[in-house]
């Protein structure tokens, strides 16, 4: 049932949020997100696009309501709203509980109490008068050593963000980070907190309570959901999907850049092989950042061409990091993302991209060529599997 309720259109969400209305920032972009190292000096520095981000929030804001801004005591958070608050005369509360998460919290931690190591809270030069903590300053900061507490705190923000403000339709921004956010967001709907969403630099996701009091996720990174995206977000598996051909396995990978790449009849023997999904760092080829191709020979039986019959097709790709353009046979049939200089990401993005039945063949040749510029890089998360577009639609 609760699955089911997960999949409702974003536009009946609107028509029927009955309670709280939670919106998510994350903070702008940092020179930590570009660079992979996240010093202190690079977590309190935004790299260009950062900068921009900032100067875009309260245009991003503008027309919203909120009625509590709570955010995370750390520079950059503070430094993200700060334009906001005031333009919109405004005053944010530092919550330490939504501070950044430890990314490695998988939901399956034991059961332990909130840390009582506190540390003060730093409040920036500019925003003195347009911030109140949340408890005493000098010790409000938690400090946890494990991820078991960095979940206790997680579990504890939500419980304190539904004790102070449940019951109500109050509006309430967090402004906060990726894997704090993303978990966060996982708690309020119920599901394990393992890191399934990531909300991106400096756009808003929003959760919606119904009159039963459940959540739901209307707007992920600032694009309202659709069935599908809810589907593959929410670990829909390809094999609950009629009619789908799974392509999970062992691929072949090569780093560099060559078009030929695409072609249907390119020599790819001397290949190393990858698992699919998973990033390729985590075996062709470890701390690499930079363009590479993937490619998988695959058959299609004559029986399962019939079944599809004249219907439109679909690749569902998973989520490439950062960006990619696959290529079926030789013919380019989707993209997302963009490529350097541009460095657009869409790390985390589902991929469905459709194509005619005619252009598959009994042996087959899928291409994709992917740029990643930091941290993992390409097919990490699945599903990976060719079927009809029919079933994904609502």
């Amino acid at each position: 049932m609760k699955f089911l309720v997960l999949l409702c259109a974003a536009a009946f969400l609107s028509s029927t949020a009955l309670g709280l209305d939670i919106y998510i920032l994350r903070h702008a972009e940092t020179m930590g997100n570009v660079t992979g190292d996240y010093s202190e000096t690079n977590q309190r520095t935004f790299s260009p696009k950062g900068l921009e981000q900032v100067a875009a929030v309260p245009g991003r804001l503008q027309g919203l309501s909120f009625d509590q801004i709570l955010v995370s005591p750390t520079w950059r958070t503070q430094q993200t709203i700060l334009p906001y608050l005031k333009a919109a005369g405004r005053t944010g509360e530092i919550f330490p509980a939504i501070e950044e998460a430890d990314c490695g919290i998988t939901g399956q931690e034991p059961s332990v109490s909130v840390t009582s190591k506190k540390q003060p809270v730093e409040l920036i030069e500019d925003g003195r008068g347009l911030y109140v903590v949340s408890g005493d300053p000098a010790t409000a900061r938690y400090a946890p050593t494990n991820t078991a507490e960095g979940l206790a705190i997680l579990r504890e923000a939500v419980d304190q963000i539904l004790v102070r403000f449940g019951g109500t339709t109050q509006s309430i921004l967090l402004v906060t980070h990726s894997c704090t956010g993303g978990r966060l967001m996982e708690l309020f709907l119920g599901l394990p907190p393992q890191g399934s969403l990531s909300p991106a630099n400096a756009v808003l996701s929003r959760l919606v309570q119904k009159s039963d009091g459940a959540f739901e996720l209307a707007t992920y990174n600032g694009e309202p959901l659709s069935t599908l995206r809810k589907m593959l977000l929410f670990g829909f598996k390809s094999e609950a999907l009629p009619g789908f051909v799974d392509l999970k396995g062992l691929w072949q990978i090569a780093a560099g850049d060559d078009p030929a790449r695409s072609a249907m009849d390119f020599d790819d023997d001397g290949w190393v092989s990858t698992s699919v999904p998973g990033g390729w760092e985590g075996d062709a080829l470890p701390k690499y950042d930079g363009l590479a191709w993937y490619r998988l020979h695959f058959t299609v039986s004559a029986e399962q061409s019939e079944r599809w019959g004249t219907n439109t097709l679909a690749l569902l790709l998973g989520s490439v990091d950062d960006a990619d353009e696959a290529y079926l046979n030789g013919q380019k049939i989707g993209a997302m993302g963009q490529f350097s200089p541009a460095k657009i990401t869409a790390w985390d993005q589902p991929r469905v991209y459709e194509f005619e039945p005619t252009l598959l063949r009994e042996e087959n040749v899928l291409a994709v060529r992917v740029d990643d510029w930091g941290g993992g890089g390409g097919i990490w998360r699945g599903p990976v599997t060719i079927g009809p577009a029919g079933v994904l639609r609502p």
